[in-house]
């Protein structure tokens, strides 16, 4: 830590407060994500954890290294209807509508549940959306939080990460320091 190398700063306490918040949340999200993932595995759908919740577990490996709004999966296309109607039935609400047939990247549908906590799910994992068997077939393990899921290994995730840019209508510098942590992990 930086007190250990005799770093003495006001601000110090300052960003321990925001780190601790941050994994709390992440906590509580990942949680809820976590749960979402089981239902739909239940419900035999496969699904690859994507996005921020990736970078958190695959690459900073600390939950508390950065914020996340919401945690991205992604399913097939074939998948999108059934995933949403196997969460509408166990207590998510869609926010957004799913969007099939309007375009090459309408393909997501992003639910809600009683707590606010959202995951988003997606049929495709780049804004051209392409064959993604090859993100399925390098998949690797992943423990999110006690539930066996599968997240794009690190170079995809790199791929993810960079090509996700476009698709957003605001995209903040968040992506950036996730291709550095995926480029460290390495």
């Amino acid at each position: 830590s930086l007190h250990e190398l005799g770093a003495d700063d006001p601000m110090l306490t300052l960003a321990a407060g925001i780190y601790r918040r941050t994994w709390y949340l992440n906590q509580f999200a990942l949680r809820r994500a976590a749960a979402a993932v089981g239902r739909l595995r239940d419900a035999s759908l496969d699904v690859l954890v994507i996005g921020g919740a990736a970078a958190l577990m695959l690459a900073y490996r600390d939950l508390g290294a950065r914020e996340m709004e919401r945690v991205d999966l992604l399913l097939g296309p074939e998948q999108l209807r059934p995933a949403v109607a196997t969460l509408a039935a166990s207590g998510w609400r869609a926010v957004e509508p799913a969007a099939p047939g309007r375009g090459l990247l309408s393909y997501m549908a992003e639910l809600e549940d009683d707590t606010g906590k959202r995951v988003a799910l997606h049929a495709y994992a780049l804004r051209q959306s392409a064959d993604d068997r090859d993100l399925w077939h390098a998949r690797v393990p992943l423990d999110l939080l006690g539930v066996p899921a599968h997240g794009p290994g690190l170079a995809d995730q790199l791929l993810c990460t960079c090509g996700a840019v476009p698709r957003s209508s605001f995209p903040t510098p968040q992506w950036a320091a996730d291709a550095l942590a995926i480029v460290r992990a390495t």
